[in-house]
């Protein structure tokens, strides 16, 4: 069974004050470069990520960051290549904060080539 490296998790720092439990996170992404906007063209996506009480914080040296699993968000047929990924809060009434800075990561589903049986050179 072949077995692609996924993208590994985002830290997002968790603004002060933090965000009302009625807030979701939500994530912008497009390939490199992109220019984020709250109703984005494609190939360019938008994914709510999830209400903040849902989301896991991790604490990087004193920093608490939400842990975003980008990998398992999404889509399945999204193209290999280098995106930039951005980040706001949405209240419950669907207003936005601010675009986070932008993060790049490299998107690579492509397996490499399967084995035929092994020998035993002599």
């Amino acid at each position: 069974m072949s077995k692609p490296v996924p993208l590994k998790d985002f830290g997002v720092p968790v603004p002060s004050p933090a965000p009302a439990t009625t807030c979701s996170l939500v994530v912008y992404y497009g390939p490199t470069p992109m220019t984020p906007a709250y109703t984005p063209v494609a190939p360019n996506g938008r994914i709510v990520a999830g209400l903040i009480p849902s989301l896991t914080v991790k604490t990087v040296n004193g920093v608490a960051y939400y842990d975003d699993p980008i990998s398992s968000e999404l889509p399945q047929n999204i193209a290999n290549g280098s995106y930039d990924f951005s980040f706001t809060i949405m209240d419950a009434n669907g207003a936005e904060g601010d675009f986070s800075p932008l993060i790049t990561a490299v998107v690579d589903t492509v397996v490499p080539p399967k084995l035929g049986q092994p020998i035993e050179l002599t």
